[in-house]
């Protein structure tokens, strides 16, 4: 479906990493774990985003890192309440199913935002599944307080090299979701298929808020 959203108010989080809030559509509803396309007046291109937001709170927002100062995101930046975007969506990526299952959440960066909603969700709907995050970043780690409070277990890795090494002692589960750079999502799933993961447990997306 399409709609017009209302730009709220935005929020710095870490570095360049920033959350926008925008008002709900009447009778839009998302599903954590959803993305959407989203178009601003000036631009025909839709730029894609996950949704930071659960279901449960108040506002639809996506968090992304500003630092390329593509057009797109530099208007971002210069929003006022009441501007609009055109949104596209939502559409699925990954979700939590209501039985109970064992998930492993693999983040890089700012690909971390679909995992915030997926484990705010969890928390609201008092879901009875059990999540190991392992989130790689080379610095500061997005949502590191909230996630590490709602994963059952949370590994905050600073490289690939020892990402490799905690994600090798968690290979026991139902569904792997991966979410990053499209290098990362293709060798995180090369990796989980050398060590004998079976493929249709495996969900990868290659984060938009890479591109511009």
């Amino acid at each position: 479906m399409f709609a017009q959203i209302s730009f709220i108010k935005k929020e710095h989080i870490i570095a360049n990493v920033y959350t926008f809030y925008f008002k709900k559509p009447e009778n839009f509803k998302i599903k954590s774990g959803q993305y959407g396309l989203f178009i601003e007046p000036k631009f025909a291109r839709p730029h894609p985003f996950s949704f930071s937001s659960a279901p449960q709170e108040k506002y639809l927002s996506f968090t992304t890192d500003i630092s390329s100062h593509s057009n797109f995101k530099v208007n971002l930046m210069k929003m006022n309440a009441g501007n609009k975007l055109l949104l596209l969506g939502p559409l699925q990526n990954f979700k939590l199913e209501s039985e109970s299952k064992k998930y492993v959440f693999l983040a890089q960066g700012i690909g971390i935002t679909p995992f915030r909603a997926l484990l705010k969700d969890k928390k609201e709907r008092q879901l009875p599944v059990t999540v190991t995050l392992i989130h790689v970043a080379k610095t500061e780690h997005v949502f590191q307080n909230l996630t590490q409070e709602e994963a059952e277990k949370a590994y905050y890795p600073n490289n690939s090299s020892e990402f490799r090494d905690i994600l090798a002692q968690e290979l026991q589960a139902d569904a792997f979701y991966i979410a990053g750079s499209g290098n990362f999502v293709k060798t995180t799933k090369n990796f989980l298929l050398e060590n004998q993961v079976n493929a249709t447990s495996i969900t990868g997306d290659t984060f938009f808020g890479y591109k511009d």
